[in-house]
């Protein structure tokens, strides 16, 4: 992922979860950036930047996930789709440095799906000064719409919107 520099502060917690054991480094803004986050991979060893309103992948999301999650539940979901988009985006990002994209919610364990994260009180909360790229979405674009839709089905699976 080679792409724009930005710098940034950081709040960085360490969690574990209660259930599997596996643990993730989670990274916070210090101020509210609207439209704007930072995603990571699976483990948080590493993150990026990711300008969600500016790069339109996110409006292409809620069409594909309005259509899968709503052909398989009701309409409770369509307010909740804006939320399914940003916990689901991470497939739609290039690999940093080899590594998958994870933006599964902080309070979810990327290994086993609960919400079982809790935050581990002997690393505690440290503030911290990153350099960030900017995510890509090169592979997502080269995907075809069968493809693309065949990828947040089963993101929307594993993360327990929908079932198999």
């Amino acid at each position: 992922m080679k792409n724009k520099i930005r710098k940034f502060k950081l709040f960085v917690v360490h969690g574990r979860c209660t259930r599997c054991g596996t643990q993730r480094i989670m990274y916070f803004t210090n101020d509210a950036i609207y439209g704007e986050r930072i995603v990571s991979t699976k483990d948080g060893s590493k993150c990026a930047y990711a300008d969600l309103i500016n790069e339109g992948i996110t409006d292409e999301l809620k069409v594909i996930c309005t259509e899968l999650i709503l052909n398989e539940s009701n309409d409770t979901y369509k307010n909740k789709i804006s939320r399914i988009v940003s916990n689901i985006y991470g497939i739609t990002c290039d690999e940093i440095d080899g590594d998958i994209i994870d933006t599964i919610p902080n309070t979810k364990c990327p290994n086993c799906g609960q919400r079982t994260m809790e935050e581990m009180p002997e690393y505690g909360e440290r503030l911290i000064s990153l350099e960030l790229s900017e995510v890509t979405h090169d592979t997502w674009s080269k995907l075809n719409i069968e493809e693309r839709k065949s990828k947040v089905q089963a993101e929307l699976v594993r993360q327990g919107y929908i079932k198999k």
